[in-house]
């Protein structure tokens, strides 16, 4: 897998950054100028860590190409999506484990029908995957909430 250096993050930033056709500055759609430029300082912070952060970032488009988008993301309301992030994410063993029988680990109508024998086999690539579901999350929460510019 390729390093993502310091110059090639500017690079990027640099292309994603250019005017739009309204004039007004665009960052893969949605994204405002000034979260571009933290999360561009945070990769600089995070030095080697950055491939991991574009992972989830490619992980996310790839989800809102396939039809996950806001439209769709929009539809859950009990927190589904956070759900089945967890499904992904949390550690092999527990998805062996019975936890309807812990109330404290009920889902109530958070759960959705998540058939976990048809996760992946590969540990990263699932939590590649939850990380990315937890950001929809996120902008789902943001939207629902009525917060354009919840940092910052």
């Amino acid at each position: 897998m390729k390093q993502l250096t310091q110059e090639k993050c500017r690079e990027i930033i640099s292309e994603l950054s250019k005017q739009n056709s309204e004039g007004t500055i665009s960052i893969v759609g949605e994204y405002s100028l000034q979260a571009f430029r933290s999360a561009a300082a945070l990769m600089q912070i995070m030095g080697g860590h950055v491939n991991v952060l574009a992972e989830v970032v490619a992980e996310r488009q790839r989800q809102i190409e396939k039809g996950y988008n806001a439209g769709n993301d929009d539809n859950y309301e009990n927190d589904e999506l956070a759900a089945m992030a967890v499904m992904h994410v949390m550690p092999r063993g527990w998805k062996d484990i019975d936890i309807t029988k812990y109330e404290w680990a009920s889902l109530d109508d958070g759960m959705v029908n998540v058939d976990i024998t048809r996760l992946s086999t590969d540990r990263r690539v699932n939590l590649i995957r939850g990380i990315a579901m937890l950001v929809a999350e996120v902008e789902r929460y943001d939207r629902n909430e009525g917060l354009e510019n919840p940092v910052g």
